[in-house]
């Protein structure tokens, strides 16, 4: 696969070997109709990629082709079909096998050694219009939907390198057939982009994971559908430097490698052998010039001899130019005990904002510079608050932020191209730290961020265009190219200006925040406030443990307010009344939590108040389904244990919904470690069910219908005003079923009232509980009956033609579900959900 990028530095050169299994030759025949051809297969159309209703897949199920011959079959047709669909007469066959001799046997693999070259040459005819027999960008995307389409069926045991080989081959061909035809991404394409989908995260972990990348990197890479195959398969062979730390205490959630221990920090020199003294600012210096509303600058004089270096401390005057330092502290600049560092650093650090200075290209003649460690001060706690409220101020009026990470110096930037510069910044360990993602976007407001590496500094914006210039170039490093552009473009998405720009909102911020660390906790809501355009100061002022609550509190004033769908969160809670409702750190993600869809307008704002998040949202009440008398518990046993946190549900009109927990409670036990159908039995007990579903949208009919819909059990405390006071349970998910699963459980349900009516289930009602638990030989006997009337009834002639009608899976099948759903309804095993209301109705949720 060498059309697949690969780093310079890469540990291993060598592609991924794909082996030949081809069994014929592909007969140049229409792409589209090649499975009715070959005769293995029936005929596929790309209007037949209905999930569950793919004519490949529903031949799969009853047809199976075994693994040795289903690989030669697509990857004549998926592979070389096409290439040649796209290509035409200038398809050589030849190109794209390799054949290897060993002392025993011969080997053929795979080739796309010359694909590249092949593509680039086939988009500048289509450009120039010089091709004969051009195929329209309509029927490519065809063939690329149905090639997307088959991947998403073929059988796990499948080859995962061959699965990689076809579909990064859609990937280039798409990204070919959107050049060629000058399509907009955004607008116009009709092919599909998320190949990444087909390859399984376990194929990628390894070799992440051998190239040094810490678990929360690779969780974040392997979102499904997230990334380019491209992407992964250029980072996973980006070595990651090594660090003085290890990445064995790292979760999922963030890397912890630059986690900082205030307590035993040590600075460090510029070299271990250094023995030179700490040079020590002045902090009541710093002080003073902090309470003037001002902030500290520093202006060193350099000497031939380290003892005699010396720093002035200046005042920041509105026109004072100087470069603003966003360092790791882990690198070992900062200083935990006092405002000072070593006389080597500071050495070091002036000779790199001399550079600096003369990179830009507009030398300043008196050039200050700003460090956290020099002039935040750590004694004093009032100080040190002031610089905090600064801080904003600080990185914005900054002539240069030079950001200083010890794993960018050391590589030269003459030993790079432009993808692996940007994928290196983008996956250093400055980008996994909370406070640099301020500075950093602060920075980028006027191009002022600049990126140390060995031999020089590099801006931000020629980073940026670099990328822009390769996602429009060759179609082998679109994917690369798109990554590390966006990467470094989402610096600039925070404080832009504009009349219809309204600013960022919670999503933004959740997006930026996830895989980034804090060292301490409390300044997590500092970071929050600046990029929302908060008073900082206001959080500042009180205790430290409270500063979360004061920016939730304050969070109505930012520009998009608070998304009434921070409500669908599942994260830490705080615990305090009042604000059960608010995340008690944005430094927590789910997958789940993608979902997330921040609302605009004031609709879909909510407000705090001292009972809980006011705000507007749908809703039903919801209870479960009485319990036939007479039955003990689950009588069928057909509850599986594991399906505790899934229920299906009847709406009072007659359609059924699927509840289901939104995480397992190992993930997700931040408002309740009850099962969900043990939280729902608890709602029985109560002499009026107050348990209610809020949801973040309507559901829809059939055609346009939402199939997950985030959701929130809440239990209702009191109703006043027109607004139901609550308090949350559970975070769950909630869809309408299929079309089908709706027909089949309404048909239970009816069949399950006529049942009801039947002698058998009126002798079992005769029996008292003592008799039910004894099993006594009458009650199992009138069970027995019950269970006759029941197998009766879904075999009946007219229920057996509605099942036939439906025409989905076997009617064996459909008949053996259809008793279990009319088992577990007569049991109760299913939940109500009553009194619904609209998006109208206020609610008060805490």
């Amino acid at each position: 696969m060498e059309h697949l990028p690969i780093s310079k530095q890469a540990m291993r050169k060598d592609s991924t070997a794909v082996p030949l299994l081809c069994q014929r030759d592909y007969d140049y025949g229409p792409f589209l109709d090649y499975p009715t051809r070959s005769g293995m297969l029936p005929a596929l159309s790309a209007g037949d990629i209905t999930p569950g209703r793919l004519p490949y897949l529903q031949h799969e199920k009853v047809h199976a082709m075994p693994k040795h011959e289903v690989e030669p079959l697509l990857q004549t047709w998926l592979f070389f079909g096409l290439i040649y669909e796209l290509l035409g007469p200038n398809f050589r066959p030849q190109d794209f096998a390799r054949f290897s001799k060993d002392v025993d046997e011969q080997h053929k693999s795979l080739t796309t050694s010359s694909l590249v070259h092949v593509l680039d040459q086939w988009v500048a005819q289509v450009q120039s219009e010089t091709m004969k027999s051009l195929p329209s960008y309509d029927h490519i995307a065809e063939c690329l939907r149905l090639t997307f389409a088959v991947l998403g069926a073929i059988p796990s045991d499948f080859d995962p390198v061959m699965r990689l080989s076809l579909a990064s081959l859609g990937e280039i061909l798409t990204f070919s057939a959107n050049k060629a035809f000058a399509i907009d991404f955004a607008r116009e394409n009709k092919c599909p982009l998320n190949w990444g989908r087909h390859i399984d995260a376990a194929y990628w972990r390894p070799r992440f994971l051998e190239a040094g990348w810490c678990i929360s990197q690779i969780a974040r890479m392997l979102v499904p559908g997230d990334n380019y195959l491209q992407t992964l398969h250029f980072l996973a062979s980006l070595n990651q430097p090594g660090s003085d730390g290890t990445h064995q205490f790292c979760d999922e959630q963030r890397c912890l490698v630059n986690h900082t221990n205030v307590s035993s920090y040590q600075t460090r020199h510029t070299r271990q052998d250094c023995k030179c003294e700490e040079l020590l600012v002045d902090s009541d210096s710093v002080f003073d010039i902090l309470k003037t509303g001002s902030f500290p600058l520093l202006r060193l004089k350099e000497s031939q001899n380290l003892d005699e270096i010396s720093i002035d401390v200046v005042s920041s005057d509105g026109a004072s130019q100087y470069v603003a330092l966003s360092h790791v502290w882990a690198d070992g600049l900062g200083n935990a005990r006092r405002n000072a560092l070593p006389r080597c650093q500071l050495s070091f650090l002036k000779s790199l904002t001399t550079k600096l200075n003369t990179a830009a290209g507009q030398p300043v003649a008196d050039l200050l510079f700003w460090c956290d460690t020099l002039c935040c001060p750590v004694q004093s706690k009032e100080a040190k608050d002031l610089a905090l409220s600064r801080m904003r101020r600080t990185y914005e009026m900054a002539s240069y932020v030079l950001v200083l990470d010890s794993s960018l110096r050391l590589y030269s930037t003459e030993s790079f191209d432009h993808e692996e510069l940007c994928s290196r910044v983008l996956t250093c360990g400055w980008m996994s730290r909370l406070w640099t993602l301020q500075e950093g976007v602060l920075a980028r407001v006027g191009q002022r961020l600049w990126f140390q590496f060995e031999d020089k500094a590099v801006n931000s914006r020629v980073l940026e265009q670099n990328a822009l210039r390769s996602m429009n170039s060759s179609v082998s490093r679109r994917g690369i190219a798109s990554y590390t552009f966006s990467g470094i473009f989402s610096f600039g998405l925070f404080f832009q200006k504009g009349p219809n720009n309204l600013g960022v909102g919670i999503r933004a911020i959740d997006d930026a925040l996830q895989g980034r660390a804090v060292s301490v906790e409390f300044d997590e809501p500092l970071v929050i406030g600046t990029l929302l355009g908060l008073d900082v100061s206001k959080i500042i002022d009180g205790p430290e443990e409270s500063r979360i609550h004061r920016m939730w509190s304050l969070m109505p004033s930012a520009a998009r307010g608070i998304p009434s769908d921070i409500l669908f969160r599942v994260c830490p809670r705080l615990k305090e009344s009042g604000f059960r409702w608010a995340p008690a750190t944005m430094l927590n993600r789910s997958p789940r939590n993608m979902l997330l869809e921040t609302t605009y307008g004031d609709a879909g704002r909510g407000l705090p108040t001292p009972n809980g998040l006011l705000v507007r949202l749908p809703g039903f009440r919801i209870i479960i389904a009485s319990q036939r008398k007479g039955l003990p518990p689950n009588p069928w046993n057909i509850i599986d244990p594991r399906s505790q946190d899934l229920i299906s549900l009847r709406g009072e009109d007659g359609s059924w919904y699927i509840l289901s927990r939104a995480l397992p409670i190992e993930n997700d036990s931040f408002l309740s470690d009850k099962t969900l159908r043990a939280l729902l039995r608890d709602g029985i007990n109560l002499e009026k069910p107050d348990l209610w579903i809020t949801h973040a949208w309507q559901f829809l009919d059939d055609k346009g219908m939402r199939q997950s819909n985030l959701g929130l059990i809440v239990s209702l405390v009191k109703e006043q005003q027109n607004t139901k006071y609550a308090r949350s349970e559970l975070h769950v998910t909630i869809g309408l079923q299929s079309r089908f699963g709706q027909e089949l459980r309404e048909m239970a349900y009816q069949l399950v009232r006529h049942l009801s009516d039947n002698l058998p289930a009126r002798q079992l009602a005769e029996f008292d509980q003592d008799e039910v638990n004894s099993a006594a030989p009458a009650w199992r006997s009138a069970f027995q009956a019950l269970e006759f009337e029941m197998h009766s009834i879904a075999r009946s002639q007219e229920v057996q033609e509605t099942l036939a009608k439906a025409n989905y899976g076997s009617q064996e099948d459909s008949t053996n579900f259809l008793d279990q759903l009319i088992a577990s309804i007569y049991a109760g095993e299913y939940g109500c959900l009553t009194e619904r209301v609209s998006e109208e109705q206020q609610w008060c949720i805490d």
